[in-house]
Formats: structure tokens, C-alpha cells, sequence
């Protein structure tokens, strides 16, 4: 120690996963996706905006000069600036993945100063996390109109979908949805008769036709001639079985 400054560590860590509702979003598969926050992981802890915010919750800036309206003047900013870049040099960002949809984040500090470490890495992870959630919040009232849209077009689908389940329940008297093999014996035994039936049809129109072809071979022998007892009109056994019958 008499050659070399003494270092203090301090770790904190956090775990992040994959929100299902998020995942499930189509227009969340770009820059609202859980690979995305993955990638930008340690950009986003120690970007300038979130060490900024870190230093102004850690009272770094008590004594800073401000304005009338309580906003940093510009000196004020170049030291916030100039803290947020120091403090992040000495923070080392690590993460594990179990899973594809789970990472562990764990945030190190290494540094001369032995009361900064722990607000540091708690003020840096709490600071990560709400900035998160409302960018995720504002990505989300951004987009609420495609989704009230969605919504719409959902509605009528179902709502078309029951309109013509009536219908059908209407026409179908008979038929339960929920429960369509019960009526399979029966609709097998009716395609049965109808074969059946058909076969028949055949049968008796091949029939007819023979019956016919020999009423007509045998019309010129069955057609006779005769005189009523006025003698003034002829008769004919016509033809037509029907007539004969």
C-alpha cells in the first residue's frame, strides 16, 4: 500500500427476462426485442444520460450552481458531464445468459474511493431499470393506436365468427358444434341408403329403357283397326303402356 493506491470494489447485481406480452407483440420484434436490450446492455448503464442521472441521485451535485428555474448552469453540466464519464470508467458491466430468454447482469465498481461503491452500483441499477421500463412504456402509447386498430378488426372477425355460427346452429337444428361425431353413425347409415337408393335407380331406369325398346318392336303387331257400330270413326289400341295397362 505504500507504493501502490488501495482499490475498493463493490458488485450488484440484477436479473432481466424475456416479458411474454412483449414478446408476443409484432411490432416489438425490432427495437422493443429482448435481443435488443441484450445487445445495448452495458451502452445503456453507462451511457451520459443514465450516469448523469446517477450522479444527481448520488448528491454529487448539492453545492452545483443552477439557475432561477433550478436548472445546472453550463459549468455546472461540464462537471456533471465530467463526473458521469469518471464513475463510469471504473464500472465493469458482466452478464450471463442461463437461458435464451434470461440474463443475469452483475455491475462491478473498482475505484480509489471507499464510500462511492455501493450507491454506485445500486444507483446505476435502479437508475437502468426505470429508465427501461419507461422507455418500454412510452414505445408502448406510441403504438396504441395500431393496437386499438387490431383490436377493432378482432372484434368484427368474432363477431362475424358468431353471426355465422348462429346461422349455422339455425340451419343445423340438430348438429351439436362441441360434439359432431355424434351424428356420424347416423350420416354413415343415410350415405349407405343412398347408394342403395342409387344402385336401385339404375336398376329400374335400365329396365324402363329394355320395357320401351320392346314396345316399340312390338308396336306395328299390336296396333290394330276397328270401326265404332256408327261406322264413322276408326279406333286404335295406341301404344302407350300406360293405356294398355
Amino acid at each position: 500500500s505504500l507504493y501502490y493506491p488501495r482499490t475498493y470494489s463493490d458488485i450488484t447485481g440484477f436479473e432481466v427476462r424475456n416479458d411474454p406480452v412483449m414478446s408476443d407483440l409484432p411490432l416489438s420484434a425490432g427495437v422493443a426485442s429482448f435481443k435488443f436490450f441484450r445487445n445495448t446492455m452495458v451502452r445503456d448503464l453507462t451511457s451520459s444520460e443514465c450516469m448523469a442521472e446517477v450522479v444527481e441521485s448520488l448528491g454529487l451535485l448539492k453545492d452545483a450552481e443552477r439557475d432561477a428555474g433550478g436548472a445546472l448552469t453550463r459549468a455546472s453540466i461540464r462537471r456533471r458531464d465530467s463526473l458521469s464519464r469518471e464513475l463510469g470508467a471504473n464500472l465493469n458491466i458482466t452478464s450471463t445468459s442461463p437461458s435464451e430468454l434470461i440474463d443475469i447482469v452483475r455491475i462491478n465498481y473498482t475505484g480509489p474511493d471507499p464510500n462511492i461503491g455501493r450507491g454506485l452500483v445500486d444507483a446505476v441499477k435502479r437508475t437502468y431499470i426505470r429508465r427501461t421500463r419507461a422507455w418500454i412504456r412510452d414505445f408502448l402509447v406510441s403504438q396504441r393506436d395500431y393496437f386499438l386498430r387490431e383490436a377493432d378488426e378482432a372484434g368484427k372477425e368474432v363477431l362475424a365468427a358468431q353471426r355465422e355460427e348462429t346461422k349455422l346452429r339455425l340451419d343445423n337444428p340438430y348438429i351439436n358444434p362441441s360434439d359432431p361425431g355424434s351424428i356420424s353413425a347416423k350420416i354413415a347409415q343415410l350415405e349407405m341408403e343412398r347408394r342403395e337408393l342409387r344402385l336401385r335407380k339404375r336398376e329400374c331406369e335400365g329396365e324402363i329403357g329394355a320395357q320401351r325398346q320392346l314396345l316399340v318392336s312390338l308396336e306395328p303387331a299390336v296396333r290394330t283397326s276397328t270401326e265404332d257400330p256408327s261406322g264413322q270413326y276408326p279406333h286404335y289400341i295406341s301404344s302407350d303402356p300406360m293405356q294398355i295397362l
